[in-house]
Parts: C-alpha cells; sequence; structure tokens
C-alpha cells in the first residue's frame, strides 16, 4: 500500500487524529524511515503502521499510522480545515 514511497516524499503520519508531515529519509524492502537514524520514525511499508520496538508497537498494535493521500482530505474535510488541493 505503501511501496511507492522514495526518499525524500512527504508522508502524512496520523498520531490520535494529529497530522504531521514527515519526510522519508530512507526505505528497505520492509520499513520506510522518516527523521533522523535512531531518532525518527519506521513504518511498515505494506500496512503504514508504525513499528516501535521500545513502545512495543508492530503491524497491529500501534498508535500511529501513514496515512493514504486520498483520506487526508476527507479527515480535514470533516474538521473544516481542508481548502482543496493547492
Amino acid at each position: 500500500m505503501f511501496s511507492h514511497i522514495k526518499v525524500g516524499d512527504k508522508v502524512k503520519r496520523n498520531l490520535g487524529g494529529v497530522i504531521m508531515d514527515l519526510y522519508c529519509t530512507e526505505r528497505d524492502a520492509k520499513f520506510i524511515y522518516c527523521g533522523a537514524p535512531g531518532i525518527g520514525w519506521k513504518f511498515d511499508r505494506h500496512t503504514g503502521s508504525e513499528v516501535d520496538e521500545e513502545l512495543e508497537w508492530d503491524n497491529v498494535r500501534t498508535g500511529s499510522r501513514l496515512m493514504k493521500e486520498n483520506k487526508i482530505g476527507e479527515i480535514l474535510s470533516r474538521l473544516g480545515n481542508y481548502k482543496g488541493p493547492q
């Protein structure tokens, strides 16, 4: 689902309804990495789930996910902040 994301692409992270812009800084066969090594975020390339061993987050139990592009406008429009594509 997120295998098309390349290094340098901007992605959206949903953390409990708070949307954050992040940039892909690295990727491999299993994960998308955003931020600096050791202090950034790691997301599963198939599900978009954040994986954090310290928090025991995995593909199923997680507190953060990448968002599919078509869901972003839908969520923001519900909040009344969406102004359409820029």
